[in-house]
C-alpha cells in the first residue's frame, strides 16, 4: 500500500495507468527477483508503457509514442517509480550486455505496435530462451 500512496504522490499528472513491474533493486541497481518475493523493502515499480493519461486511452498510439510519456510524468528522483528506456535498433548488444552483468533479459516490442491485451505483442529473451508475452 505505501508503494501505492507513494507512486500516487509523485507522477506529474491528473491521472494516469502505467504499465509496469514490481521490482526489488540490490544497492547496484540489479533487480532480485527472491528480495522481491520475500517482500523486502524498497520495492519500485518499473514503467515501460502509459496506457491511459488524464482521461485519454493511448492504447491504440504506437508504441514508440507512448514511450516517450513516462519520462515526461516520471520525476528522475522519484523514490518508487522508475523509468524504463528503450534501445532502438541495438537489441543485440542490448542482450550481450545484459548476459554480462547477469540479469534476467530483454524484452523486445515492436516499436509501432498498439498495446492489444487480446494479442500478444512483445516477447522476454533470457538467457538460452524465447517467451511469448502473455496476457492476463
Amino acid at each position: 500500500m505505501a508503494l501505492c500512496i507513494s507512486m500516487a504522490g509523485c507522477v506529474a499528472c491528473k491521472d494516469a495507468i502505467l504499465d509496469g513491474e514490481i521490482v526489488h533493486v540490490d544497492a547496484e541497481g540489479k533487480p532480485q527477483f527472491y528480495d522481491l518475493v520475500r517482500r523486502r523493502s524498497p520495492r519500485h515499480v518499473t514503467a515501460f508503457d502509459v496506457l491511459w493519461l488524464d482521461g485519454r486511452d493511448l492504447r491504440a498510439r504506437p508504441l514508440f509514442e507512448r514511450k516517450r510519456i513516462p519520462r515526461s510524468i516520471v520525476p528522475v528522483n522519484s523514490s518508487s517509480i522508475l523509468y524504463a528506456s528503450f534501445i532502438d535498433g541495438a537489441g543485440t548488444g542490448l542482450f550481450d550486455a545484459v548476459c554480462r552483468v547477469d540479469t534476467e533479459g530483454v524484452v523486445a516490442k515492436r516499436k509501432d505496435g498498439q498495446y492489444d491485451p487480446a494479442e500478444t505483442s512483445w516477447f522476454k529473451i533470457r538467457k538460452g530462451l524465447l517467451e511469448l508475452g502473455t496476457t492476463p
